[in-house]
């Protein structure tokens, strides 16, 4: 009896908490639109501290909860949107943790659940307690960031922002994230489409 309220208990919680759509964000939306952009599906707006990820039913955009208590970063809150690329995976085979491609989302503040046409600008290989957490980098189509369309043009036009990601990635979780290397946008592609193929052969 003590099992079933506790496990009542967790899903009122994440029930609760919940952003919901009518459709799935992992499946039932296209990776690239025809111009090239990507769609991000926004799990956590920038400037929040509460940690958030899809439901495994892909459904819905829910807290996390560890030991009966919300997931909360323990450190400055998220200097930018954090999401995901649907129709993405990166596999157990690989090294990945078996989600859906990350992406740091770098403009406004944008509410959790939205999908959003975003520019690829990058990648950032990382490795988090011995498991690959790669993250694409990518900016809004906010006026500020329309002339962004590359790494270099990001630390030109606004420097220093590179390293406030670089910083905060490698400082949230207490010094667990190495960044082994950030490259540019033909590299992020190249990884987007590995990771689109490992998700069709997964679905297959």
């Amino acid at each position: 009896m003590k099992k079933i309220l506790l496990i009542s208990f967790f899903l009122f919680n994440i029930i609760s908490n919940a952003q919901s759509s009518e459709k799935n964000y992992i499946s039932d939306f296209e990776t690239y639109n025809n111009d090239n952009s990507v769609n991000v599906v926004v799990e956590i707006a920038a400037g929040s501290s509460k940690k958030k990820t899809v439901s495994p039913d892909g459904f819905n955009i829910v807290q996390e909860y560890k030991s009966g208590s919300e997931r909360v970063i323990n450190y400055l809150p998220y200097p930018f949107n954090y999401g995901f690329l649907p129709k993405t995976l990166e596999s157990f085979k690989s090294g990945g943790d078996g989600d859906a491609l990350d992406v740091i989302l770098i403009g406004r503040s944008v509410e959790e659940g939205s999908i959003v046409k975003s520019k690829v600008i990058g990648i950032i290989y990382m490795i988090d307690k011995n498991e690959i957490d790669n993250k694409i980098l990518a900016t809004t189509f906010d006026k500020t960031f329309e002339s962004v369309n590359s790494i270099n043009d990001l630390k030109k036009n606004f420097p220093g922002i590179i390293e406030i990601v670089q910083i905060w990635l490698e400082n949230y979780k207490g010094g667990f994230i190495e960044i082994t290397n950030i490259q540019g946008r033909k590299n992020a592609n190249n990884y987007i489409f590995n990771s689109k193929n490992s998700y069709n052969s997964n679905i297959n």
